[in-house]
C-alpha cells in the first residue's frame, strides 16, 4: 500500500494567491518575497514557489499579506516536501502551530 501526502493529509487546503515574504532559520532583516498558492485550514501546511534553492527540514518563518489589505498573518514552520524547478521551487511546510480562529478569519479561510 502507497501512502501519499495527499492521502495522509488531515485537512483540506484552500487554493489561493496571497504575497508573502519568508526567512530562513530566523526572523532577521528583510524577508525574501513568494506567493502562497495553497493553505490548509487547521495550519498543517503552506506551499509556495520562490526562485531560491530550499532544502527539507529548514526551518521557515512566514509572513502572509491578505489580499484586502489586513495585518499579516506570521507563522513559523519547516519544509517537509521540495519540488525544484528550473525556474521556481516549490515547497510544502509543516507549521509548528495550527493557525488561531482570529487567523484563519484574517485569512479567509
Amino acid at each position: 500500500m502507497r501512502n501519499t501526502a495527499e492521502e495522509n493529509r488531515r485537512s483540506w487546503r484552500f487554493p489561493t494567491v496571497m504575497k508573502g515574504f519568508y526567512f530562513i532559520e530566523e526572523k532577521k532583516g528583510e524577508g525574501k518575497e513568494c506567493t502562497i498558492i495553497s493553505i490548509s485550514s487547521n495550519g498543517a501546511g503552506l506551499k509556495f514557489y520562490t526562485l531560491e534553492t530550499i532544502s527539507v527540514k529548514t526551518k521557515l518563518f512566514l509572513e502572509i499579506f491578505p489580499s484586502d489589505g489586513e495585518e499579516p498573518v506570521s507563522v513559523e514552520g519547516k519544509i517537509i516536501w521540495v519540488k525544484q524547478g528550473r525556474k521556481d521551487c516549490v515547497c510544502g511546510i509543516k507549521l509548528t502551530e495550527e493557525l488561531s480562529k482570529d487567523e484563519m478569519e484574517i485569512l479567509k479561510l
